[in-house]
């Protein structure tokens, strides 16, 4: 049973599958209220209260246009990542633009090289560039061959 001020959100997330808005925003946080520690045997996991559900859980989510964090669970329509809802012609632009983001977001590490070896920041950052030509040359492979196939081009 749904709670009674819980019923705008099922409103507005109704409204959000019907426009075809239905992107995921996870995000992991540090939030101070509803947050239980149970321990297991050897070490002690942090989780989060649904507000909605009551129920345990790792990760709170915001999607389809809901005011408040909640559970996957609590949603009555799947969640997707971007990447999922991609068409099969669209998903390799989907992971270029994804890791093109990442690189533009992590800070250039002060460091580059520490006693002739690369740092871990820059090792991270030659790995996603080697990722962005690889799904580059995918979606230069892809268009060409959609190109080829509607006789716009010959080779």
């Amino acid at each position: 049973m749904v709670p009674v001020w819980c019923q705008d959100l099922i409103e507005n997330e109704k409204d959000f599958m019907k426009k075809g808005r239905c992107e995921l925003q996870p995000i992991l946080l540090n939030i101070n209220s509803n947050q239980i520690c149970i321990p297991p045997k050897l070490d002690s996991m942090l989780y989060f209260l649904c507000p909605v559900t009551g129920e345990r859980c790792r990760i709170l989510y915001k999607c389809y246009g809901s005011k408040i964090w909640k559970s996957r669970d609590s949603y009555s329509y799947p969640i997707y990542y971007p990447c999922q809802v991609a068409s099969k012609k669209g998903y390799f632009d989907e992971r270029y633009w994804t890791i093109e983001r990442r690189l533009d977001n992590m800070s250039i590490p002060v460091k580059k090289h520490y006693r002739g070896a690369p740092t871990r920041p820059q090792r991270r950052i030659i790995e996603l560039e080697e990722q962005l030509n690889y799904y580059d040359e995918l979606r230069f492979m892809a268009l060409t061959a959609e190109l080829y196939n509607s006789g716009l081009i010959s080779i």
